[in-house]
């Protein structure tokens, strides 16, 4: 039998088709349940991601289904359907876990951004800035 459909998004949520997670140190560290803050197992590892709005949960302004998103979601990352928190972040998993999204953990992908997938866009988010804050005026000279 085919696949069941995902849920529909709560409110407040956006329904995203994740085309690609990222892989960095921080997700190591999850998987072998080192990380910091991350909820209790068994949950979704995964710190970053990027895809497409498939849905919109009640009350969520300023996204549109079709649009490409780029998110921080600290967990979660790694899997196929995410429904993201868009307003205020959630603990979903219990008051001692790290919050899971939020407006500033979401970006959209701009159509001008000449990247050859969503790979390249999940690369961005972590990996990429964590680079560029090591290498920024502000950082110690290696």
């Amino acid at each position: 039998p085919p696949p069941a459909p995902p849920p529909p998004p709560p409110p407040g949520h956006i329904h995203v088709k994740v085309g690609a997670a990222g892989i960095a140190f921080a997700d190591c560290l999850q998987r072998c349940g080192l990380y910091p803050g991350s909820p209790p197992e068994p949950y979704t590892p995964g710190y970053d991601a990027c895809g497409t709005v498939t849905a919109l949960g009640d009350g969520v302004e300023g996204y549109a289904v079709g649009e490409r998103v780029a998110m921080l979601c600290v967990w979660g990352a790694a899997t196929q359907h995410l429904n993201f928190p868009v307003g205020t972040p959630s603990k979903p998993h219990g008051s001692k876990s790290a919050p899971f999204g939020g407006a500033s953990r979401i970006a959209k992908v701009p159509s001008s951004l000449r990247l050859k997938g969503d790979g390249e866009v999940a690369a961005l988010v972590l990996n990429y800035v964590t680079a560029y804050q090591a290498r920024a005026p502000w950082a110690a000279p290696l």
